[in-house]
């Protein structure tokens, strides 16, 4: 799909549909839309009322459009990037399913707020409503969508194409994201995650290498090849590297890339197991992120490291009761072979730190407490530095995904302490999500850390505004604008 920039008025476009906001309980005049007098008699009636997202299609005569979707903005003083969003979304769908082709929008809220982010929040999303996956189905969807004018006028242009180009990139990486943790796990092994690493590092200009079997026995990587004994795949552990300032501190996303959890020998429960495909969902928002950045190129530098593994039950699976040895040394005793991620990562983000990072964040499906905390309305997170967590909320306004710091605390310490090795790999049912990312946290020395827990934000169970049930690739743009952030 093609956002243009256009200057001009909406109604001189000749397209297949005008896409027009209206604030709640105002009526436009003639001047900025042909069907004032229709729209007015509609809102008289209470058959429209401008509330946020509601959506109504008209067929104006003898006008350069054959149809014209009106879309709902709220009141003008609550308008924000993440309704924008919304909005756009909104009145996507109602083209999508009445066959539109090419369209021309209004630029929602350029005068309630800086025009750059109301066209980045625009793009997002438009392309972000509009993504299908169709997976391996024989008769694909195809979107018929393909062009849509963005209108703004001559002083604000130059702005609009900036806030465009960024926000097709960020809602681009996204639905990388989407479509990589929605691929069923026979074709989203760790192999052929590293193969689409290494498309996107080509496209993009990145560097990658990535580390094999024998390459992570070397380095002493014990806790990442005690999941992966389990199964037939070889893990893969995968870096991208962006270096956008030379001699520059080094930030580094981390993902958790289990590209199918079985549970191990701790196995889980059959029912909605098939959903475990999406275990990956932190390395693939990693990816995605690492693809905006290589887009954007940002005066800084960032290095992607992604742990890929499956974690299989068979005959050589790790057991509970066993030890591991981690790359940086220290042991940790198996309480459960469900608590597997938590292990890549404590070798991913060691590596990470000995790679020059300052900064680290890891993203990953971690832990059922976190889904039963949130909900799915927010994500959790732990931080060992309130700059980074400063730094993550203020990428997260911009992206509109939302984030809640848990404590840390040496009470919560005190669960996952071993009497056989240095610590276990669970602490118990109670502070789950707090213990399992301070578990990773003993494996960094120095650098500040982030941990974001996306279970139960990775995927939504049904329509939202601009983002459809399924996968969200969660993450990924708030990875991105911290990565941006950098440059600042």
């Amino acid at each position: 799909m093609k956002l243009l920039c256009k200057q001009g008025a909406l109604t001189k476009q000749q397209v297949d549909a005008w896409i027009y906001g209206v604030y709640e309980g105002a009526v436009p005049k003639a001047s900025d839309c042909p069907i004032d007098t229709a729209l007015h008699r509609v809102m008289e009636l209470g058959d429209f009322t401008g509330k946020l997202y509601e959506t109504k299609l008209f067929y104006p005569q003898n006008a350069a459009a054959k149809k014209l979707i009106v879309v709902g903005m709220g009141k003008p003083k609550e308008i924000d990037m993440e309704k924008i969003r919304g909005i756009a979304g909104s009145a996507v769908k109602v083209a999508l399913q009445n066959n539109v082709v090419t369209a021309a929008m209004m630029l929602f809220g350029e005068d309630e707020i800086c025009p750059k982010k109301a066209a980045q929040a625009l793009a997002e999303g438009v392309i972000l409503t509009a993504y299908s996956y169709n997976g391996f189905k024989t008769k694909k969807t195809e979107m018929k969508l393909n062009e849509v004018l963005v209108i703004t006028n001559a002083e604000n242009a130059a702005r609009v194409e900036i806030g465009l180009t960024k926000g097709t990139a960020m809602a681009a990486g996204t639905n990388l994201a989407r479509a990589l943790t929605a691929a069923p796990a026979n074709y989203m092994t760790p192999t052929n995650m590293s193969e689409r690493a290494t498309k996107v590092a080509a496209k993009n200009g990145l560097g990658i290498s990535i580390l094999d079997k024998d390459h992570m026995q070397d380095l002493g990587m014990g806790c990442l090849l005690g999941v992966a004994q389990g199964s037939a795949e070889p893990p893969m552990m995968i870096v991208l590297k962006y270096e956008g300032n030379p001699g520059g501190d080094i930030l580094a996303l981390v993902g958790k890339g289990i590209t199918f959890d079985s549970g191990g020998i701790s196995l889980k429960p059959g029912a909605g197991m098939e959903a475990m495909k999406g275990d990956m969902a932190g390395a693939a928002a990693v990816l995605g992120a690492m693809e905006i950045i290589g887009k954007l190129k940002p005066k800084a530098n960032i290095i992607g490291v992604i742990a890929a593994t499956e974690n299989m039950p068979d005959g050589m699976a790790q057991k509970p009761s066993d030890v591991v040895h981690s790359m940086m040394g220290k042991t940790i005793e198996i309480i459960s072979t469900d608590a597997e991620g938590r292990l890549v990562l404590a070798d991913a983000v060691a590596y990470a730190e000995t790679l020059g990072a300052k900064k680290i964040v890891d993203v990953a499906t971690l832990t059922g407490a976190c889904a039963r905390a949130f909900g799915g309305v927010y994500a959790g997170y732990i931080a060992t530095s309130d700059n980074l967590s400063d730094e993550l909320q203020k990428a997260a306004a911009i992206s509109g995904e939302r984030y809640w710091r848990m404590p840390i605390h040496e009470d919560y310490a005190a669960m996952y302490k071993s009497e056989v090795a240095d610590l276990k790999n669970s602490g118990g049912a109670g502070g789950g999500m707090q213990t399992g990312g301070m578990i990773i946290a003993e494996f960094i020395k120095k650098a500040a850390f982030v941990h974001l827990d996306i279970a139960g934000t990775s995927g939504i169970q049904a329509d939202k505004p601009y983002m459809s049930k399924g996968f969200t690739g969660m993450a990924t743009r708030t990875l991105a604008e911290l990565a941006l952030a950098q440059a600042k």
